[in-house]
């Protein structure tokens, strides 16, 4: 217990067996090797330092006026809760970081060099927080960066257990899979890029783009918002089982490389909606665009809807292969206009261009239902053979 200084140094180990307390000043703790402070608090009435050769595991520490700088050469345990109310938290460790304490500071920064971060308790930061790791990142508790960003980096996997929470951007980009099971919500931006797969719960991009990018699959599991535009992009394939722009979305574009896209909950934007398939589309639900046109392209496959696509301006399907419709074609302002290589089969919904033209190109068959061309032509052509099952 020092009235003001605690200065604790060894060329080997360090290990208390009791608090270490600087009532007035800041505690200092320099080993060459270990530190340990395990079931014993350090507590300064400014900051706390801990620099550890090889490895540091320590208990509560509490930096009340200034910053927590905890440095390990090798591997970090945070057991206890760090608090540094007016300063930051920096951790960094050589190896890996486990946290099991909860940690609250201005800022938080945990870098594990080559190895992970394992954290099963709430990081809280007044501005920024910022994890990066040289492997994987492993969270179950919430982070929470108040009036900042929240940026999560690791060059193998992220697996998010919990809420990610920024007053501007979240950001996570994982080399290897991503992995959230709560909302990330950003106060502008959420950014997620996964070199291999990413599995997504809840989007909120409060104030600009949504921007998800995957080098292999891209699931999205639930909501995603965006005050601006909705970007999302997979390597191999896309499955959106939730519904996207339901509540906020200018443009919503999804795009796949070599794969193929397939929803099963509404895609729907204030202005325009594009879908573009390295193979097939398959909506389960409406496609809609408020303010624009919808555009769905099936580069080399097949487009194939189980509910209706709603455009304001113009309804625009291609196709390499098929196309078949499972509800109606509406085009508000504009034109509706179906091109596939193979196959249209529109039978028992129509193409409906309130304001504008019908056209229709099937390098084959096509198979229409009701046809209804509200201002110019209807003009369909059929490479073989050509049913009209309802009125034209």
């Amino acid at each position: 217990l020092a009235a003001q200084n605690a200065l604790l140094a060894a060329g080997q180990d360090i290990t208390t067996g009791g608090t270490v307390t600087a009532t007035a000043g800041m505690v200092d703790l320099d080993a060459g090797n270990d530190v340990t402070t395990t079931g014993f608090a350090l507590t300064a009435g400014t900051a706390v330092n801990v620099t550890a050769g090889e490895d540091a595991v320590l208990d509560a520490v509490t930096a009340n006026g200034g910053d927590a700088t905890l440095d390990a050469g090798i591997d970090m345990v945070l057991a206890g809760d760090v608090n540094a109310a007016a300063g930051n938290i920096t951790g960094t460790a050589g190896g890996s970081i486990t946290q099991s304490g909860a940690l609250a500071a201005q800022n938080i920064a945990l870098a594990a060099d080559t190895g992970s971060i394992d954290s099963t308790n709430t990081i809280t930061a007044a501005t920024d927080v910022t994890l990066d790791a040289g492997t994987d990142i492993d969270t179950t508790a919430a982070i929470l960066a108040t009036a900042g960003a929240a940026l999560i980096t690791a060059d193998g996997s992220i697996a998010l257990g919990d809420t990610v929470t920024a007053g501007t951007s979240v950001t996570v980009d994982g080399d290897q899979d991503v992995t959230t099971a709560a909302a990330l919500t950003g106060g502008t931006t959420v950014d997620v890029t996964a070199g291999q797969t990413a599995i997504l719960d809840v989007i909120n991009a409060l104030g600009g783009d949504a921007t998800l990018t995957a080098g292999l699959d891209l699931t999205l599991g639930n909501t995603v918002d965006a005050s601006a535009n909705i970007i999302a992009n997979a390597g191999n394939d896309m499955f959106v089982n939730g519904p996207i722009a339901a509540t906020a979305g200018i443009d919503v574009t999804l795009t796949t490389d070599t794969g193929s896209i397939t929803t099963t909950d509404t895609v729907e934007a204030d202005n325009e909606v594009t879908l573009i398939a390295g193979q097939n589309i398959t909506t389960g639900a409406t496609v809609t665009a408020d303010g624009d046109d919808v555009n769905l392209t099936a580069v080399t496959g097949s487009i194939t809807t189980g509910a209706a696509v709603l455009a304001a301006q113009n309804a625009l399907l291609a196709a390499g292969q098929d196309i078949t419709t499972g509800g109606a074609v509406t085009a508000t302002t504009g034109q509706v206009n179906l091109n596939a290589g193979n196959d249209v089969t529109t039978a028992g919904f129509g193409l409906v261009a309130t304001a504008g033209p019908v056209n229709v190109t099937a390098g084959e068959d096509a198979v229409l239902g009701t046809v209804t061309a509200g201002a110019g032509n209807a003009t369909i052509d059929a490479g073989i053979d050509m049913v009209l099952g309802g009125a034209v």
